[in-house]
């Protein structure tokens, strides 16, 4: 049986493992080819050697070509396509290394005391990504009290509030709202709503909230 395959599809999926239109292309040349020297490469594709000479050298460096040497000099071959996995290997490291030095660095940037003012100021978002960020910011507390207008939902749209949702649980943040509505608890948050979720409702006679309004230690966050 003879199978067709889309080589510009193979090249999306290399793309998607952090390898760039040239990158990928020499790669499947390689692999379809075999071993060739850089002028048969370059012969092949119609890339100038010097170029060729700094695409193997990164493609090198991800393992997945591979060098020897002969009597009518170096030769390159795509390796095995399981060594494509050492890319996300690597990245996976480095995603790691990253996460340690980033707990690292928030711990030494909470040590290192800001110089104390006791000005105040005033700091506006705009738009969804706006609010988002404020929502963010306020991951870092344990304890946040906020009077709500509407459906958190609705103010972020639901993905981004499942996210924030689990953040709470994962941070143990404890979330005193005071809204107008009960808030009915979904399936997928129902963690989040038993140990994380205090609420109570006020008449809209007593109180009609217009806005969400967060209050967390000296910070209040005004949400229109």
């Amino acid at each position: 049986m003879i199978v067709y395959i889309n080589k510009q599809i193979l090249i999306e999926k290399l793309k998607e493992l952090s390898l760039d239109s040239d990158e990928a292309s020499l790669y499947l040349h390689l692999y379809e080819h075999g071993e060739q020297t850089p002028l048969e490469i370059s012969r092949d594709t119609n890339i100038n050697r010097s170029k060729i000479y700094r695409i193997t050298e990164s493609l090198k460096g991800k393992k997945i070509i591979e060098e020897t040497e002969s009597a009518w000099g170096k030769k390159l071959s795509a390796a095995p396509a399981e060594n494509l996995e050492l890319i996300i290997t690597e990245a996976e490291q480095k995603i790691k290394t990253q996460k340690d030095v980033l707990n690292d660095l928030i711990q030494d940037l909470k040590d290192l005391k800001p110089i104390e003012s006791n000005s105040f100021s005033v700091k506006y978002y705009s738009g969804l990504d706006g609010v988002k960020q404020v929502l963010w910011n306020e991951l870092h507390l344990k304890k946040v009290y906020s009077f709500s207008h509407g459906m958190f939902n609705d103010v972020v749209r639901e993905k981004f509030a499942n996210k924030i949702r689990k953040e709470y649980v994962t941070r143990k943040i404890e979330l005193l709202i005071l809204e107008n509505q009960v808030t009915t608890p979904d399936k997928q948050n129902l963690e989040y709503y038993e140990h994380n979720f205090t609420s109570k409702v006020i008449n809209t006679k007593i109180l009609d909230i217009q806005h969400m309004i967060d209050i967390c230690d000296d910070t209040i966050a005004i949400i229109d």
